[in-house]
């Protein structure tokens, strides 16, 4: 009986998410050259200052692929690579000023789409979606 409960909780994950990312996609406009992986690594980058290995650990991908993603934000002129004082081979990331307005107008638009999703569940909903995704993170992060 679990299993299949698992099964149904699994595919509803994959459903949701894909209707969610569909929802969220219609009001990328000017974010269209950025994925969403992309917005969420500029967050980690202005909260941490991180170095590579340590975003493609948070982002769980191969460091080639955060390479490449960080050098199309540098491009873009959303980081900079500060060279590790201790250590000439390694960086730090630093989020520059036009990083942090578009990661802040890239977040006011996923919550200006997913708030009418969201304000249609109750408070206790609400506050049961939120234990549930804060004790799913913390079994995640003892993994």
């Amino acid at each position: 009986m679990k299993t299949n409960k698992i099964e149904i909780l699994v595919n509803l994950f994959f459903e949701n998410s894909r209707l969610i990312r569909k929802r969220v996609s219609d009001c990328r406009g000017r974010f269209d050259h950025l994925s969403w992986l992309q917005l969420h690594a500029l967050g980690f980058v202005e909260e941490n200052n991180p170095t590579l290995g340590e975003l493609s650990s948070f982002l769980k991908i191969a460091r080639p692929s955060a390479t490449s993603m960080v050098n199309n934000l540098v491009k873009q002129n959303f980081v900079k690579k500060n060279k590790e004082v201790k250590d000439g081979r390694s960086v730090r990331l630093v989020i520059l000023p036009a990083g942090k307005k578009f990661l802040k107008d890239g977040q006011a638009k996923m919550m200006v789409n997913l708030k009418p999703i969201l304000s249609k569940l109750t408070d206790k909903e609400l506050s049961n979606f939120i234990d549930i995704h804060k004790h799913l993170q913390e079994i995640c992060k003892l993994q």
